[in-house]
């Protein structure tokens, strides 16, 4: 499997008429890893969380890219909210299983990840920057629920009151 590429064609995410299904997959505690075990260790754990992240999301059409040094985002067609959800979720626990070696104790010693999701409404003409946007504002509330977990927006709800919610469903916001 190679290593993940930067997402083509971002603007036919929103363009196209298809429901799709966007994750923000960001490493917890990742700058601290990187001084811990230096930056070789740091970019063989971005290769193995990439290959891992491809695993997971492997339907035709998906696409998975690194997009910032600890962050990957997953542009998935024809997925809905709860398959987006439920496919970060296994994202998440494949992280946790993998049991990789991360001696901080803020993270239980392992890599963990938070992650974010929202989906596309196919009659609802979107910019590709709304799309990133809503999907990282849900992986920053997973992040201050403590990491190690995914949270969702739907696409179908004003985006400012996802800020305002710190609860939400059981299915929106996963943790073990």
């Amino acid at each position: 499997m190679t290593p993940a590429r930067p997402l083509v064609g971002v603007g036919v995410l929103v363009e196209d008429g298809e429901l799709r299904g966007a994750v923000i997959l960001d490493i917890d505690g990742f700058r601290r890893y990187n001084r811990l075990y230096g930056h070789d260790k740091g970019d063989d754990l971005l290769r193995r969380l990439a290959h891992l992240a491809q695993s997971v999301f492997r339907r035709a059409g998906d696409q998975v890219g690194r997009i910032a040094a600890d962050r990957f985002a997953v542009i998935a067609p024809d997925m809905d909210y709860e398959e987006a959800l439920a496919q970060a979720e296994q994202m998440r626990k494949r992280v946790l299983e993998s049991a990789i070696k991360f001696g901080d104790p803020a993270h239980g010693g392992r890599v963990t990840i938070s992650c974010g999701v929202t989906t596309l409404l196919p009659e609802k003409v979107y910019r590709p920057y709304q799309v990133f946007e809503r999907a990282v504002l849900a992986m920053q509330l997973a992040k201050k629920r403590g990491g190690n977990s995914v949270r969702g927006d739907r696409a179908d709800r004003d985006p400012s009151k996802l800020a305002a919610t710190a609860g939400g469903s059981a299915s929106a916001n996963r943790r073990n």
